[in-house]
């Protein structure tokens, strides 16, 4: 069986930003659950920055704007996030001392850059043709933000017995 395959799809919306900051975002984490655990580990040092206290930080416009969202004593091994809805987070920590400075100084940088996606793919249309030459070709329309055709994977199962089988 030969498949042919025709995709039309919506175009992924791009996000603006300054491209400076965009270039040094870090590879993004594709979520499909709007729940995650965001990993940190604290190193203590027997100097003055010694943490009391590990902030996390949020940003959803692309490290524009950063807010506090959760503090944990340092001893904890992460933060558990819930995002409201589908789009792109970014998270920074922060360590607080224990005269109430934040390390590391200066400006929020992006560490960990997580899409969440929690919407299937909309197939609006699925069908196929079988040619004169007994071929079938199938033809579908999909949309979704971030559908990617390369990723894509169809398979058949002939006589609707035995295992499912690529297309070629």
């Amino acid at each position: 069986v030969l498949c042919t395959l025709i995709a039309a799809m919506a175009a992924a919306q791009q996000f603006a930003g300054n491209s400076s900051r965009a270039d040094a975002l870090p590879e993004p984490i594709l979520w499909k659950q709007n729940r995650f655990m965001i990993p940190y580990q604290w190193a203590p040092t027997s100097d003055e920055s010694t943490a009391r206290a590990v902030r996390l930080f949020i940003s959803k416009d692309r490290g524009d704007t950063w807010q506090p969202i959760s503090e944990a004593k340092p001893d904890v091994r992460g933060f558990t996030y819930h995002a409201e809805q589908d789009g792109e987070y970014l998270f920074s920590i922060r360590t607080i001392d224990q005269v109430g400075r934040a390390w590391p100084p200066g400006p929020h940088k992006p560490e960990l850059r997580v899409i969440v996606d929690t919407t299937f793919p909309q197939v609006d249309e699925l069908g196929g043709l079988l040619t004169p030459d007994g071929t079938l070709d199938i033809y579908w329309q999909a949309r979704d933000e971030r559908l990617d055709p390369a990723a894509l994977k169809i398979e058949f199962l002939a006589d609707g017995t035995g295992d499912w089988k690529p297309s070629v």
